[in-house]
């Protein structure tokens, strides 16, 4: 009987390129794995008791969330990429690209985001979500530590989505095919934000897909969206 299975499925995927396959269906495992036991709430129900950061649940739970988003949707394709595909990251945007149009892509966006995060940062939808470290504001190092960690969050998203879905599945489904699934992919991993972020992260996701198309690179992305979450989380907890 196993015999019989193990030959039915080899021969479904015999001339097959499954990479698509493997990326698609790692994609979607790692974002429910990343929002079921990657959340502060997953910690402060099972791990708080077993670990906390100078004895602060809140500011570790927040840290848990982003090293969790680093971990399963970056590093864990990351692996994918080498030990898997036998591929380089280059290939998946992680390279310096064309530096100069990443340069001043970045500085057009920085009075656009700030702009963004200063508008929002007064509703009540984004104070009840952000700062990620509940904790952030209570001193300027804990503040400091928490930005810089916020990069992390945003390398782990950015060639999740910017890089593996949509630099992955690139040769198999055509430029316009990728974009629009990682733009999928992206504005879904966002349920349950507040609203506008949900809405806005559909032309944030081709922005900075066509971006990272145009610059070879997820350089400029992942600054762009490092400044909006640092500069958001800076407006709510000293504005």
């Amino acid at each position: 009987m196993n015999g019989t299975i193990t030959r039915h499925v080899a021969a479904f995927f015999e001339g097959r390129n499954i990479r698509p396959s493997i990326i698609l269906l790692s994609s979607v495992t790692l974002i429910a794995l990343w929002r079921s036991v990657g959340t502060q709430a997953f910690y402060l129900r099972h791990l708080a008791d077993v670990v906390a950061i100078g004895g602060d649940r809140v500011a570790t739970a927040g840290l848990y969330h982003i090293v969790m988003c680093f971990l399963l949707l970056g590093v864990v394709p990351a692996v994918i990429v080498r030990g898997v595909f036998g591929e380089r990251l280059a290939d998946y945007g992680v390279r310096r690209g064309d530096i100069t149009l990443g340069l001043v892509l970045v500085l057009l966006a920085v009075p656009v985001v700030i702009a963004i995060a200063f508008s929002v940062a007064s509703t009540a939808e984004f104070r009840a979500e952000y700062p990620l470290n509940r904790h952030a504001a209570v001193s300027g190092t804990a503040f400091l530590t928490h930005v810089l960690s916020l990069g992390l969050f945003y390398v782990g998203w950015e060639f999740h989505f910017r890089g593996y879905l949509q630099h992955g599945l690139r040769p198999w489904m055509g430029t316009d095919s990728a974009l629009l699934v990682q733009v999928m992919a992206s504005c879904l991993a966002h349920l349950g934000k507040p609203d506008a972020e949900l809405l806005a992260s559909i032309p944030a996701g081709l922005f900075w897909g066509v971006q990272a198309f145009r610059t070879r690179s997820l350089a400029a992305g992942i600054l762009q969206h490092w400044l909006l979450g640092a500069s958001l989380d800076a407006f709510i907890s000293f504005g």
